[in-house]
């Protein structure tokens, strides 16, 4: 059992997610809430963080079968996704050109986690300690939509298998978010600068 509250509204989270981290498949953690491995993964751009932008979690895709005459059709597989986009770009150095062909040309040799606007990150529920902690098996659609008369946008859309795994959470401390993303990072209620 958990927990509800009188107060009901104390029992909800904001929905969507500002930023999201894609890790290489061959690094693995002995602690997620460690801020000298993340320090340590960064130093060897070991990962790819995203700038804030807006991000979704899509309704899975589920393949059914039949597996008994006599019974309903189960789930067999299930297919993740999750839609991102930013307005926010480099306009000084250009690097946002960089983050967006690092994920293009990297992504199928790393794993998937996100950090949500309720404050929490999110990782592969069936993560272990000395395990990589991410959604493994993704593919990405990453393009630029620029329309006279609106913001340039950047889309970065992720699916990635779910069968028999779930999401799980924990709420990172500001000095963790600055040692994942960068020592400029400031945290007001999910949001970053």
């Amino acid at each position: 059992m958990y927990p509800i509250p009188c107060r009901r509204q104390d029992s909800t989270r904001k929905g969507g997610f500002e930023r999201f981290i894609l890790l290489n498949c061959e690094n693995t953690f002995t602690d997620i809430t460690s801020i000298s491995e993340w320090n340590a993964l960064k130093a060897v751009q070991a990962y790819i963080f995203s700038p804030p932008g807006f991000g979704t979690l899509v309704k899975p895709e589920s393949k059914k079968e039949k597996l008994s005459a006599c019974a309903p059709e189960e789930v067999i597989d299930e297919i993740t996704s999750i839609e991102w986009q930013t307005k926010l770009f480099d306009n000084d150095n250009y690097l946002d050109f960089n983050f967006e062909n690092d994920v293009k040309e990297n992504y199928a040799s790393k794993t998937l986690l996100w950090y949500g606007c309720d404050g929490l990150l999110y990782y592969d529920f069936t993560w272990v300690t000395g395990e990589n902690p991410g959604f493994d098996g993704i593919s990405a659609d990453v393009y630029r939509q620029s329309e006279p008369d609106n913001r340039q946008q950047l889309h970065i859309d992720i699916k990635f298998n779910t069968y028999q795994k779930g999401v799980k959470a924990f709420a990172p401390s500001a000095t963790l978010l600055s040692a994942i993303f960068d020592d400029n990072y400031i945290s007001s209620g999910g949001t970053g600068i």
